[in-house]
């Protein structure tokens, strides 16, 4: 009987493991989290009066206080990052603080100072622009809510829009930031200040035609 050939299978090939993509996601973020929360330390003590220098070699910065003697390494670290044998060598200060956290402030003061600021300037120009009511033609100043001639509410489109824009393009900052893991602290001012700033206006608006006219307005 003629032998029989035992089929040859190609050897199967090392299948990658799945878990590497999501590493180096992760690794990824963990860095650019780093660089954001050097980025912040770099900044805050500039604001403080401080000279930063950037070391690079067993350390991250060499920073002298305002008022101190001698300059002090320091290393940024962020979560539970371990120090490397060389910055362990070099001894510097560890500081860890929270980029995310930082941000979150950032953008709260900025929130808090462009409503405060967009209060006063819509008091100062209200007072000096002049509004025509749809109802019976008569002008008065924006300042008032509604007609003093016939009580009825005064028209606050403009106010509206603008609140909406500026209420929007502040969240977009603010979101893009945190998507793209920049966590700028000057940028999230500025998008704080925008949407507080927008938010302020949405609310005048909405008051102004939600509120009822007073009786002295419609006697």
């Amino acid at each position: 009987m003629p032998k029989r050939h035992a089929r040859r299978h190609a050897p199967a090939k090392p299948r990658a493991p799945k878990s590497l993509p999501c590493l180096a996601g992760g690794v990824t973020k963990n860095k650019a989290v780093g660089h954001a929360a050097e980025r912040q330390y770099q900044l805050i003590e500039g604001l403080k009066g401080s000279e930063v220098t950037r070391t690079g070699y067993g350390s991250d910065f060499k920073v002298k206080g305002l008022f101190a003697a001698t300059p002090r390494l320091v290393e940024v670290k962020t979560g539970n990052a371990v120090l490397s044998p060389l910055q362990r060598s070099t001894g510097p200060e560890v500081v860890r603080p929270n980029p995310f956290l930082n941000s979150a402030v950032a953008a709260g003061l900025g929130v808090a100072g462009g409503a405060v600021s967009a209060a006063a300037i819509t008091r100062l120009v209200k007072e000096h622009l002049e509004l025509t009511c749809g109802a019976c033609g008569s002008k008065t100043t924006a300042d008032r809510q509604f007609c003093p001639n016939c009580g009825a509410p005064l028209p606050r489109g403009p106010e509206l829009w603008i609140g909406l824009g500026l209420a929007g393009l502040g969240a977009l900052i603010l979101v893009l930031d945190l998507l793209t893991l920049a966590l700028n602290l000057p940028l999230d001012l500025l998008g704080g200040a925008l949407l507080g700033a927008g938010i302020y206006l949405l609310a005048d608006a909405l008051w102004g035609n939600l509120s009822q006219p007073s009786p002295a307005a419609t006697g």
